[in-house]
């Protein structure tokens, strides 16, 4: 699927970009998502995502 703009999945009127962590296999998507301020993850292996998302995700 290409696309010229984002596919909106979900809609959250109160959240801002740093609230979102963009996964994705494509470096240039993770440095366009990190340009307008939401965190990102280049996907590679599942172990390195898991612990990207241990960092990420709050705790408590």
């Amino acid at each position: 699927m290409s696309t010229d703009r984002p596919i909106v999945l979900f809609d959250a009127p109160h959240a801002t970009p740093a609230d979102f962590l963009l996964i994705d296999d494509r470096d240039e998507n993770v440095r366009a998502a990190q340009a307008i301020g939401m965190d990102g993850h280049v996907f590679t292996r599942r172990e390195e995502l898991a612990a990207a998302l241990g960092d990420w995700l709050p705790t408590g």
